[in-house]
């Protein structure tokens, strides 16, 4: 395979020396929250701390996904279980881009810690890039709630948390997990994180290799024979340090995330061969100061990120490099004061975006300037109103003033808790909407979202059991949609070509009993999104119908998970007249801890449990495990199959000690 051998090669190298410590958090089994302050849920242990200001606001919907010590390889597994999620996916570890609420995989915003990740040159991220257990969770804010992170999450946005708590108590503990599987797929991870008195330090990291030669149906031939993919070979490695120290009032963090991938790309059912290739390679570092005053926090941070890509398809003669960096500051101030009216908080970052490839005439840049303000009043404990707008300008163009407001009240005696919103968002044309050459289209029009939404969440009083029921749906309106069509010549360019309205339903229910040795969760979603042009159409690769199912029993020492999706189909033209069929995939999975250790198994937000406590013995989890187990024949992208029937044995050997 092809490597890019660059500058963030060596780097990487140097990555992988540092040493580390820090703390292992978890965060919870996948849980719904909209717009409630606080609430009992089902999870392991909640120990989160971010390098942001909270990602919360009162009237939007979150979802929170565990990217603990559960997961191995890329975060994809966990964005299925996750309501009014599609993602486009070519084969394990291939291209992975997901979507929310029947929008463009551009109008789901990525960010890291609350810092963007989306490249300004696609106007997407691919997620495939990120192993899982580089971060903590994934946080998903819906709709116009993505506003509290930034713009042009038309759908929503997803936030990767890599942050650790710091609170009471010393402790080290060492984390090495080994995971073997079909397909010639192998997944080694390490972690070691230590915490004192006022510092912490983390250190992930991650190698991933696999051959993806798995057999399928070949739908494109007649009779659809059974071939092997070939060509499909992937080569993943990366690491992130997490450092953080306190003195006084003053928190000082730095962050370091480096990444290499080597991806040969196979052949559509449609072709022969190919010989295509794809290397990626990135360097992420963060550094910034919390200055803590007795109701307010001063925030400042900055950031650079390096990235590079090179495609290479030699029987075409194609060969092609890009690179680009992005530079970030942050400020801001945030205000704890809880009062019926206050200034939450003020935010101002700038954004400098530099890229050059063999599809630009030179290398472009961009700057971009965001201002923010967020308040909320609060007319009583059960009433609140969340209020932000968010103002930017893009090199010398002045955006829309963009904003949100939110409620969450609650209804009949407090048994019911209702949340809604009413937002304007914007998503700023790509660098290769404007400058690719050919069809590159430097005056088009931003897209224009305006989005309404309505939840109603209640807990079910169940003895002996936790429940949780929600309902909810949402309007989304886009103007000057932008769309790349055919031209003269058979060259594409962009256009603001299309008014899209995404409307959809959302219903989620939780069930959770647990007894001293024993647990039963059960998760259940179903999703419903219509997402239509000026012509009537459902846009591609939009499903109106998804659902999942999950369900955890666990007695003592043995537990059972069964995850069991549904997918309806998906349209590959634009008159809906080709289609993909849909699918249904289930993953079984069994899982052995060896040692004494135990956590909770049900606690609050405001559980700070130190880790490393009672934790001086070690432990070792196994956990045997079967995806597709129904063996379904099914594709997420036209003529690109997905795997049948595979298994994977995953060991995790735990050390705690101090």
């Amino acid at each position: 395979m092809g490597r890019i051998r660059t500058a963030h090669s060596i780097l990487l190298q140097l990555a992988f020396l540092l040493g580390g410590h820090g703390l292992s958090a978890q965060m919870l089994d996948s849980v719904l929250v909209e717009g409630v302050s606080s609430i009992r849920v089902p999870l392991e242990l909640i120990v989160v701390r971010t390098h942001e200001p909270s990602n919360y606001i009162h009237g939007g919907k979150t979802w929170w996904a565990d990217l603990g010590p559960a997961a191995t390889g890329n975060i994809t597994q966990a964005l299925q279980a996750m309501p009014s999620m599609s993602l486009k996916r070519y084969a394990p570890g291939g291209l992975a881009t997901p979507t929310m609420r029947g929008t463009g995989a551009g109008h789901t915003q990525v960010f890291w810690d609350g810092l963007p990740l989306n490249s300004a040159m696609l106007g997407q991220q691919d997620l495939a890039l990120g192993a899982g257990n580089v971060f903590r969770g994934l946080q998903a804010l819906y709709g116009g709630n993505s506003l509290l992170l930034g713009s042009g999450g038309l759908g929503g946005a997803l936030n990767l948390n890599s942050g650790a708590e710091l609170f009471r108590g010393t402790g080290q503990q060492l984390r090495l997990r080994q995971q073997v599987g079909s397909w010639g797929s192998h997944a080694s991870n390490a972690e070691f994180d230590v915490r004192q008195v006022n510092w912490i330090s983390s250190t992930r990291l991650y190698f991933n290799t696999a051959q993806n030669n798995f057999p399928y149906h070949n739908s494109a031939l007649p009779g659809s024979p059974v071939q092997k993919l070939s060509h499909a070979a992937i080569l993943q490695f990366g690491g992130m340090q997490d450092l953080s120290f306190t003195l006084k009032k003053n928190t000082f963090f730095a962050k370091l995330w480096a990444l290499q991938s080597d991806r040969l790309l196979p052949a559509t059912m449609l072709s022969a061969t190919t010989d295509e290739s794809q290397a990626d390679a990135a360097l992420r570092v963060v550094g910034g100061w919390i200055r803590g005053f007795r109701r307010t926090e001063l925030r400042l941070s900055g950031a650079c990120f390096r990235e590079g890509m090179l495609y290479a398809y030699p029987s075409a003669g194609i060969h092609s490099q890009s690179r680009s960096t992005r530079l970030i500051g942050n400020v801001d101030l945030v205000n704890h004061k809880q009062r019926k009216w206050w200034l939450r908080q003020v935010g101002l970052r700038y954004l400098y975006d530099q890229a050059s490839t063999d599809g630009y005439a030179d290398g472009v840049y961009q700057n971009q300037v965001t201002g923010m303000v967020r308040g909320e009043w609060n007319p009583s404990d059960h009433k609140h109103v969340s209020m932000l707008i968010r103002q930017e300008i893009y090199d010398d163009q002045l955006s829309p003033l963009l904003a949100f407001l939110g409620s969450n009240f609650a209804l009949c005696k407090q048994k019911l808790n209702v949340s809604a919103n009413l937002a304007r968002n914007y998503r700023y044309p790509t660098l290769n909407d404007r400058f690719w050459i050919p069809g590159g289209n430097p005056n088009l029009r931003p897209e224009l979202s305006h989005s309404a939404e309505l939840n109603v969440q209640s807990n079910p009083r169940i003895k002996g059991i936790y429940s949780s029921v929600s309902l909810g749906g949402y309007y989304n309106h886009v103007n000057d949609w932008i769309l790349w069509v055919p031209g003269t010549g058979a060259i594409w360019h962009p256009e603001n070509a299309r008014r899209v309205k995404a409307m959809g339903m959302e219903a989620n229910a939780s069930l959770e009993r647990v007894r001293e040795q024993s647990r039963l969760l059960l998760n259940l979603s179903y999703s419903y999104n219509q997402t239509r042009d000026q012509d009537g159409y459902q846009l591609i690769y939009t499903p109106q119908h998804t659902a999942f199912a999950k369900l955890i029993l666990k007695w003592r020492r043995l537990e059972v998970q069964y995850f069991q999706d549904w997918n309806s189909r998906r349209y590959t033209v634009a008159d809906n007249s080709a289609f993909i069929k849909g699918f249904s995939t289930g993953d079984l999975s069994l899982g052995y801890r060896l040692g004494r250790e135990e956590r909770p198994a049900f606690a609050d937000y405001s559980v700070r449990k130190p880790i490393f406590a009672d934790f001086e013995k070690s432990t070792v989890d196994i956990r045997l495990g079967l995806r597709n187990i129904w063996n379904a024949q099914f594709q997420t992208v036209a003529w690109r199959p997905m795997p049948g029937r595979s298994f994977f044995l995953r060991l995790d050997f735990t050390l705690g000690w101090g």
